[in-house]
Parts: C-alpha cells; sequence; structure tokens
C-alpha cells in the first residue's frame, strides 16, 4: 500500500501477491480481477477526498478575523482583573487553533486508518481468501496424489498430478517422477524374486511359467526408465537393471550345465546330451554334449564283448524321446542270460532302452554292428574309431568257435561247426583236425615205460602214471599238453595242423627231443631223442 498526492488529491494504492499460475486468474480460479482491485482502491480514495474537503472547510472557518478582541482591547489590569474572576485557562485565538488542527489531523489519520482496514477487509474478501482457499485445495489435491504414488498405485497418481498440472511440480512429478518410482520399486521386488513386480506392469507369473520373473520385471523396469530421458539417475539404473540381468542369465546357465552334469552321472545319456546341446556354446557344453554319448556307447561296447551276441540284434536310438530297442532270440537269451541284459538296461536307464524277448524287428541290425556306427558318429573325439573297430571284432561271432579251439574243448567245436557251418569258409578242414586230435584228448594211465620220463622232460624229478592231456588250436599250431594227474608236472608239445607228431624242443641247457604220437588206437607214446636221435626212454599210456 502507498500514499501519493495527484492533483491536489491524495491518492492510495495496493499491491496484493496473487499466486504462481500457469493460467489466468480470473479464467482458471474465479478470483478477482485487476479491474476490481482497482475498483476497490478508487472508493477509498474518494472516501479520504471527502475527508480531505471536510478539513479544508473547517481551516477556512477558522482562519476568519476575530472583530471583538480587535475593537475592545484589554487592559492589562482587566486582563489581571479577568484572570483573577475567572479560573479556566484563556486560550488564544493562535492556540486554539492548533489544537483545532491537531484533532482535525486525528480524526483524518483515524478515518484514514478506517478506510484501509476497509480496504484491507474488502481486498482480503475479493481476492486473498479466494487464492487461500485455492492454495489449500491445491495442497490436499497433491498430498492425494503423493499418497497413491507411496501406495503405489501408479497410474492413479500420475492421473491425479495432471490433474493440478499447473500447480507446483505437479507435471514434472506425473511425466517424470512416477514412472521413475514405479521402476525403482519394481528393481526392488525384482531383487527379491517377487512377483508382484509382475503385476506393476499388468503381468501374471501363469503367463510365463518357465521364464524367471526377475528378468521379466527387470526388461519392463529398462523400458520405463529408458522412456525418462535421463531423469535423475535413470540412465545408472538402466545399467544396474542390464547387469542384474547379465548375473541372473549367468546363474541360469551354470545351473543348467550342473543339472545336466548329474542327468549324465545317473546314466541318462540322452537327456543331458540335449540340456548340454541347449547351453550352446557356454563352457565346454559342445564337448559334454559328444562325452555324452561316447559313455552311452562305451556301456554298449563292454556289453556286446561280455558274450557272443549271436541273435541279438538292435535299434539304438539318439533322440532322448525315443527308446533304444534290443531283440534277443531264445539261444542268444540262453547263452548270454537274462541278468545281462537287465544289467545293460540299469545301465543305460529302463527309460532309455527296451529289452524285448523272442522278437525281431526286420529294421534292427546285429547289435554289434549297431554300435560300431554310432561310435563311428563320434568321428575322432577320444579313442572312437578304436572303439568301431572292437565293435565290429566283436561282430566276428566266428571267435567263438577259435575261443573253443584255443581252449581245447575239441568236441565243441565240432558241435560248433555242424551249427554254424557258413560262418567258417574252411569249415571241412578244421572239422578234419578236430577229429584228428580228439583222441589225443582226455585221462590216460601209464600202459609200461619209465614213469620219470614226463617228470625229466618237464625238468623235475618224481615220476608219473597218470595224465590228462588236451590238444589246442591256434592259428595253424596243435599244441599238446601233457599233465601229471596230480598237478606236479607239465610239458606241452607242438606241431603243424594235419601232422600228428609233436615235438618238445631243447631248452634250459638241455639237448634231448621228446616227442608224442599214437601208435596204435587208444595208446598215447612219449619218446625221448637225443641230438643225434638215440632214444633214451619211453613210455606209453592208454
Amino acid at each position: 500500500m502507498a500514499f501519493h498526492v495527484e492533483d491536489n488529491k491524495l491518492k492510495v494504492s495496493f499491491e496484493i501477491p496473487l499466486p504462481h499460475k500457469r493460467g489466468s486468474a480470473a479464467e482458471s480460479t474465479g478470483l478477482a480481477s485487476p479491474a476490481d482491485e482497482n475498483a476497490v482502491v478508487e472508493e477509498i480514495s474518494k472516501s479520504v477526498e471527502a475527508v480531505l474537503a471536510q478539513e479544508t472547510a473547517a481551516k477556512a472557518e477558522a482562519s476568519a478575523p476575530m472583530t471583538e478582541s480587535e475593537d475592545n482591547p484589554e487592559t492589562e489590569e482587566d486582563a489581571l482583573l479577568g484572570m483573577k474572576l475567572n479560573t479556566s485557562p484563556v486560550l488564544t485565538n493562535g492556540s486554539l487553533e492548533d489544537i483545532e488542527k491537531a484533532e482535525r489531523t486525528k480524526r483524518t489519520i483515524i478515518i484514514i486508518l478506517a478506510a484501509i482496514a476497509v480496504a484491507a477487509v474488502v481486498i482480503l474478501s475479493v481476492t486473498v481468501i479466494p487464492m487461500v482457499r485455492e492454495i489449500q485445495q491445491y495442497n490436499s489435491e497433491y498430498s492425494y496424489a503423493e499418497r497413491l504414488l507411496s501406495d503405489e498405485k501408479y497410474e492413479q497418481a500420475a492421473e491425479a498430478f495432471m490433474t493440478i498440472s499447473e500447480y507446483s511440480d505437479s507435471q514434472t512429478r506425473a511425466e517424470y517422477d512416477v514412472p521413475y518410482s514405479k521402476a525403482k520399486r519394481a528393481m526392488e521386488y525384482a531383487a527379491e524374486g517377487n512377483r508382484k513386480g509382475l503385476s506393476l506392469f499388468g503381468k501374471y507369473q501363469s503367463d510365463y511359467p518357465d521364464e524367471n520373473i526377475s528378468t521379466i520385471i527387470y526388461t519392463d523396469a529398462i523400458e520405463l526408465l529408458s522412456s525418462l530421458n535421463g531423469y535423475k539417475d535413470s540412465a545408472a539404473l538402466i545399467i544396474q537393471c542390464e547387469n542384474a540381468i547379465d548375473d541372473i542369465h549367468a546363474q541360469e546357465l551354470l545351473d543348467a550345465y550342473n543339472a545336466a552334469q548329474e542327468k549324465l552321472e545317473s546314466h541318462d545319456y540322452l537327456n543331458a546330451r540335449d540340456e548340454f546341446l541347449a547351453l550352446g556354446d557356454y563352457s565346454d557344453s559342445a564337448e559334454m554334449a559328444t562325452e555324452c554319448l561316447y559313455q552311452r556307447d562305451s556301456v554298449l561296447l563292454s556289453f556286446i564283448q561280455s558274450g557272443i551276441m549271436r541273435g541279438v540284434t538292435a535299434s539304438i536310438s539318439d533322440d532322448a524321446s525315443v527308446k533304444s530297442s534290443l531283440y534277443i532270440n531264445s539261444e542268444a537269451l540262453s547263452k548270454i542270460g537274462s541278468d545281462s541284459f537287465s544289467a545293460l538296461a540299469d545301465s543305460i536307464g529302463y527309460e532309455n532302452i527296451e529289452i524285448i524277448y523272442n522278437e525281431y524287428d526286420p529294421d534292427s541290425v546285429s547289435i554289434c554292428d549297431a554300435v560300431k556306427t554310432e561310435f563311428e558318429k563320434l568321428g575322432s573325439y577320444k579313442d572312437s574309431a578304436d572303439c568301431a573297430a572292437q565293435a565290429e571284432a566283436a561282430g566276428d561271432y566266428t571267435r567263438e568257435f577259435y575261443s573253443l579251439l584255443s581252449s581245447g574243448q575239441l568236441q565243441e567245436a565240432l558241435i560248433w561247426l555242424d551249427s554254424y557251418s557258413d560262418d567258417i569258409p574252411d569249415r571241412a578242414s578244421y572239422a578234419e583236425w578236430i577229429r584228428l586230435y580228439l583222441p589225443f584228448t582226455g585221462y590216460h594211465a601209464l600202459y609200461l615205460g619209465d614213469t620219470t620220463l614226463l617228470p625229466r622232460a618237464a625238468g623235475v624229478s618224481g615220476s608219473s602214471a597218470e595224465v590228462n592231456t588236451t590238444v589246442t588250436i591256434s592259428d595253424d599250431i596243435a599244441y599238446l599238453h601233457f599233465d601229471s594227474s596230480d598237478g606236479s608236472c607239465g610239458i606241452v608239445l607242438s606241431c603243424h595242423l594235419g601232422e600228428t607228431t609233436f615235438i618238445l624242443e631243447p631248452y634250459d641247457e638241455q639237448y634231448y627231443y621228446y616227442y608224442s604220437y599214437i601208435n596204435q588206437p587208444g595208446h598215447l607214446v612219449l619218446t625221448c631223442y637225443t641230438e643225434n636221435g638215440s632214444s633214451i626212454g619211453a613210455c606209453e599210456y592208454e
């Protein structure tokens, strides 16, 4: 408020601060306009002018000449007499005028102050009070928006701030602070693995049964923070989210690797292989996927090497959803035994292989050929090439026949030839040789001769009246095993296939040759000769 004189008139002016707003006060809030305020001030000025006019009139009246005093001047004695007769003070025109002037000034000030008070009341009622009410309303709505924000009702909070967008920082809060707060809260939920973070973005855990919910929440938070154009530390928070996602992914890879390793150790080879493959280039996952097949194939190789797999065919699957199948005929079952097949199923897993007895699938192949093919698929991995060769060798079923020959089971070998004549190209020759050597085998008692000859040939002392003999065949050599019945001594003589005289050449500084032959049916002769061919002993067993 200020006073000033203009054209001999006292002017009063007022300045009333209005609240900061983005729009027009008269249009947006209903407050008094500047024209209304000027009208009030004009009314106050008129009131003050009226008071001043009255004061001017009173002053003019007081300044009129006092004739009585001038025409009848009092003498000093009259004045003294008057003082004695009247104890009231006598005021001169000058002093009376000062008193009246002071009274008028006082009244003027009172009137002005009253006018000011009236103006203040009018202005308060017209401008300040509505302004205060408006501010109170803004504060109330602002506080309400903040409560919504703290209650994580982010969409409602943004709408509430936008409703009072012209007030304070409401628009900034709506456009930036609300989504910023939402993103930060989402990050907290993500760190906890709390599915509430999904609900912030209108999502449900049931929609992501196989995904890490923290990763989903962090991803949504990144998208929200990216829209804030660097508001506060949103850029740093984006990096924090990305690092958290990387950490989660690294832990997921490690957990998946360990899970695949556990499957491999439990012989679930194909599922382990698939899980390693799913890890891509993580660590040595690609190599471990191959290792799974190598270990599975190694189990199969050990199995086919444990016996003769004639009559066993297989269809080996590399698909975890399809079982491998083994088909076993009755002969193979009787030779190999069901326990061996059960042990194989235990090693590979019953969920991965099925054993089918007394059936045959025309699409299946010899199990040895199937195992060989599996190792060939592995290429140069470890000793896969050598294992493929071993599988092929295991599929040579004639090894059973040669095994019988090398162990001296000539009668069983002859039976084998009769059963599988097509497997041995020179079957007739082997049959002849076997029949040739069968008389040399069995138990023999001394018929006549030197009982010490066998022990001397073995380089020991003693006598041997009873012997057990066996003929073994390896490659193109036949071996005659002479062993005393009590096991105290024995010698081995040899000859080329088809010959019937077995020879023991000198050894250990001895210079004697021993010969054994059949001189008549059922009689086995053992003789000893010197280098020059002189006989120095003989015995005959029957």
